[in-house]
């Protein structure tokens, strides 16, 4: 069996690194054979990245959940599978992934109880249990098409988490505009504070499978998540009913446009109450349609994305059963 260790260096203020070298030490230890490369290297070995992690049996990423994001693509497969397998059942389905969650929130890890422990993962790879979870797919406006055209030949990415709009994508901008190396949850908090002072909130149209859910002519102010994942940050969780295995990305809408709204929501959230509020919308589907009416700041599984300017839209759908996991 061969074991590919995709490191973020910067992540966990070197925590990464040392993380790696147990686990490798624990997968020789068992006759398992082990890489490491670096999570930024675009052609490792002088090859194509997805043909490189293409060529193991198990793509570990050691890092926080946008090293994960940044992977998906590469470790991918074809799609339409879904549901808990044996190692090897599957062809074409890309190659299996485990998180060892050395970021900030580690939210992919969270969901499948992955934990920093190598003994964990070894017994996990022993056992070859895997499942297949689906993606979402965002297309991306014309500008950003247009923008990302040199670094992707499509303007599309996947997510394996949510996509958001509004307050926490905004929080996420601030953040990505002073970063220069890895953070902790410490280093959120000047632009949390910011974003309480002027939040930046979503002001949208949405539509789901063709069906519009939020907006009328005018469309509204809150916050707005396509969510494929249950977890989030903190644990406030606002799609906390979402499976990564049931074809469908659950959407979650919270109008508001104060500091004091979006608190409230905040605390409806952490007691997860949110959901049955008659002012919330809640809705799964397969194909949405979000639509700016306003300039709305947008994030994607953590990473700061871009903005909507008013009148351009996007366009998000669900990958049913794209990617394999490992299961601990």
């Amino acid at each position: 069996m061969r074991v590919l260790f995709v490191v973020n260096r910067a992540s966990g203020t070197g925590r990464a690194e040392r993380l790696a070298g147990e686990f490798v030490s624990a997968c020789e230890g068992v006759g398992v054979v082990a890489a490491v490369c670096d999570a930024r290297d675009e052609r490792p070995e002088g090859m194509e990245r997805k043909k490189f992690l293409q060529k193991h049996d198990c793509v570990a990423v050691v890092g926080g959940d946008g090293s994960l994001h940044h992977l998906l693509e590469a470790v991918r497969g074809a799609g339409s599978g879904t549901g808990v397998e044996n190692a090897g059942d599957v062809e074409g389905m890309g190659v299996p992934v485990y998180h060892i969650p050395a970021g900030t929130e580690n939210l992919f890890a969270r969901e499948f109880g992955m934990t920093r422990e190598p003994e964990v993962f070894v017994r996990a790879l022993e056992r070859g249990r895997l499942r297949t979870i689906d993606l979402g797919r965002l297309g991306g406006n014309e500008r950003e098409k247009e923008r990302r055209n040199a670094e992707r030949k499509r303007g599309e990415r996947d997510f394996a988490l949510m996509v958001s709009f509004g307050p926490d994508a905004g929080v996420i901008h601030r953040l990505d505009k002073v970063r220069s190396r890895a953070v902790g949850h410490v280093a959120y908090l000047r632009p949390v504070l910011e974003e309480v002072l002027k939040p930046r909130v979503a002001h949208v149209r949405v539509r789901v499978d063709g069906q519009e859910v939020v907006g009328g002519t005018c469309g509204e102010r809150g916050m707005l998540v396509v969510a494929n994942s249950r977890q989030y940050a903190r644990r406030l969780d606002p799609a906390r009913k979402a499976d990564m295995t049931d074809r469908l990305l659950d959407v979650v809408f919270l109008p508001g446009q104060t500091t004091a709204k979006m608190v409230c929501w905040a605390a409806r959230c952490a007691m997860g109450e949110h959901l049955e509020n008659e002012e919330a919308v809640w809705v799964r589907g397969r194909e949405i349609e979000v639509v700016a009416c306003g300039q709305t700041p947008w994030q994607c599984d953590g990473e700061a994305g871009g903005w909507l300017e008013e009148g351009e839209g996007m366009k998000i759908r669900v990958e049913p059963g794209a990617v394999r996991v490992l299961e601990p």
